[in-house]
């Protein structure tokens, strides 16, 4: 007995194709980002307009960078 697992390719019904993607995007920093910015905005609502300015900050800087890194990938 061989200790090799093989896969074979399970026959589809007609029209049926592989799901999209195929490829998954590469994992990134940004949501987290973007969760963090907006826990400092609504903390800040409560605390200081200060902390509430920095988290607009931190979400404006964030969004943006999801945004391209989503720009980038779609060009690969």
């Amino acid at each position: 007995m061989s200790n090799e697992t093989h896969h074979e390719e399970v026959p589809r019904p007609a029209g049926w194709h592989d799901p999209k993607p195929l490829k998954l995007p590469p994992p990134t920093i940004w949501p987290i980002a973007v969760a963090l910015a907006v826990v400092c905005m609504a903390w800040g609502a409560v605390t200081s307009y200060v902390i509430t300015l920095g988290g607009l900050v931190a979400f404006i800087i964030s969004i943006i960078g999801w945004i391209g890194d989503l720009r980038h990938d779609r060009k690969n």
